[in-house]
């Protein structure tokens, strides 16, 4: 049977967004078909199919509703006008939703491209994202705390993530030698994401428990002391925390305990490990950015790991830096997408290699 929208916002969309904690009946959370002024009857009405609204009144998200048998992107511009118009009349413009009851698109109209979610965001996702995007500083700009990491390529590899995200990419992979301070490297950036307002829920994930315990102590306790932290168990979930540490093994059980939007950066160790069973439905239900840590991209896994979080460019590069640690020379690589860096000539090389001696670039040949 064919629904039309006004039955597929019913039968699939309304539970969509109950399941996600919006009442549907509190008229001070979730308002119907709210008019927009100002716009044409013809060819949307000026009407937005449903509104989501925080404590103070202001519109939090807009969702705009397609029959099933239609594509949710179809409504682009009819949700960027929504969103233009409501911006106007508020503080800040309100995030959008696109769903046909089967795919859910979320769009930051203005600021990103729409995205496929795994669900509704709830209120709590929606408030947080908001005073995030209010109240960030530039990751890029914001400074490296050294007493976490002194040595010059560290400071190198942070700098690239940051490039990359400020770019508009959601995931990075950054590949580093044993011994090179890959746990300092990652604690440095948490806390670069943290004092820029670019996060607040982050999540460190490890396929072993020893190395989950490292990180909540010699990392997070030792580096992020006054930021309150919890280990995730499939008994117990406690999320007033904003640091939080897991086994893949747990978070392949309870995951669906926490909504996609929950966290806004999540941290994979020894990522080649991650691509595999069931474990990738975690990594593709989270919206949250994401950095894979990984000691080798090698063979099938390198493969898999550039398709894991690099999915969204045609080639890829990778940057090198070699230390002298130990008399001999230690790779730290950040693959990243071709041409993504900012601050960057227009034609960029998407191969570098950083020594202590010399700075050698080389054009990729697919580029």
């Amino acid at each position: 049977m064919t629904l039309n929208e006004a039955k597929t916002r019913v039968l699939h969309i309304d539970p969509q967004l109950r399941a996600a904690a919006w009442k549907l009946n509190d008229r001070t959370q979730v308002r119907l078909e709210v008019p927009v002024d100002g716009y044409d009857a013809e060819p949307w009405n000026g009407v937005t199919d449903d509104c989501l609204y925080e404590a103070s009144g202001n519109v939090l998200a807009v969702v705009e509703a397609k029959r099933a048998t239609r594509r949710p992107r179809e409504a682009d511009e009819q949700l960027r006008h929504y969103v233009t118009e409501i911006a106007k009349k508020q503080p800040f413009a309100p995030f959008g939703f696109m769903a046909n009851g089967h795919d859910i698109w979320f769009w930051e109209v203005g600021l990103a491209t729409p995205r496929l979610i795994a669900w509704f965001f709830t209120p709590a996702d929606l408030e947080r994202l908001n005073f995030l995007r209010q109240n960030r500083l530039p990751l890029e700009a914001t400074s490296i705390n050294s007493a976490i990491v002194d040595r010059p390529y560290q400071h190198e590899a942070i700098r690239r993530v940051a490039e990359a995200f400020a770019a508009k990419q959601r995931r990075a992979l950054l590949v580093m030698a044993t011994g090179t301070g890959k746990t300092r490297t990652t604690m440095a950036l948490i806390d670069v994401f943290l004092r820029a307002n670019q996060a607040q829920n982050i999540l460190f994930l490890a396929d072993r428990d020893a190395l989950v315990d490292q990180t909540l102590t010699d990392g997070f306790k030792a580096h992020l002391p006054h930021e309150p932290r919890a280990r995730i168990y499939t008994h117990q979930v406690d999320k007033t925390k904003r640091l939080f540490v897991a086994t893949e093994q747990t978070m392949a059980l309870c995951y669906t305990k926490f909504s996609p939007g929950f966290f806004d950066l999540i941290v994979f160790d020894e990522a080649h490990r991650s691509l595999f069973k069931r474990f990738t439905e975690v990594i593709e239900y989270f919206d949250a950015r994401m950095v894979g840590l990984s000691e080798a991209t090698l063979g099938k896994q390198n493969v898999l790991l550039r398709k894991q979080f690099l999915p969204s460019c045609r080639s890829r590069g990778f940057h090198s830096l070699r230390n002298g640690a130990r008399a001999q020379e230690r790779a730290v690589r950040f693959i990243h997408g071709c041409g993504r860096l900012s601050a960057r000539p227009a034609v960029q090389p998407c191969w570098y290699q950083y020594d202590t001696i010399s700075v050698r670039t080389r054009s990729c040949p697919t580029c």
